[in-house]
């Protein structure tokens, strides 16, 4: 019988699960505002992890936000060690998630031209 899910999602559900609340306090820490998780990508070895996050704020900001998840990284790294059931903890990186500002520019481009 088939596994429903492979072992990379469900790594990728285990991160997502740990790192909510401890990515959400981080966050606000830096006084940077509401930033949430959309997405993870684990490596098909296990090694390393993407997280994409979508942060509430200008634009302007991301990138700093970028470079401040990935500093401080660390903290969550830890974080994710001490509670993932695994061999191997895979190695953070964060990356804004910019999908759902393009989504809005999209559809203010739709709305526009049916104007």
């Amino acid at each position: 019988m088939q596994k429903e899910y492979n072992r990379t999602d469900r790594v990728a559900a285990a991160i997502k699960r740990i790192l909510a609340q401890p990515l959400a306090d981080l966050a606000s820490e830096a006084s940077i505002g509401l930033v949430t998780m959309s997405n993870v990508d684990v490596s098909p070895d296990l090694k390393k992890a993407t997280v994409l996050v979508t942060a509430y704020s200008d634009r302007d900001s991301w990138t700093s936000l970028e470079t401040y998840l990935n500093e401080n990284g660390y903290i969550l790294q830890g974080i994710l060690s001490n509670e993932l059931r695994s061999k191997r903890t895979p190695v953070l990186s964060f990356r804004v998630d910019d999908s759902l500002a393009q989504t809005d520019r999209i559809n203010k481009l739709i709305f526009k031209s049916a104007d």
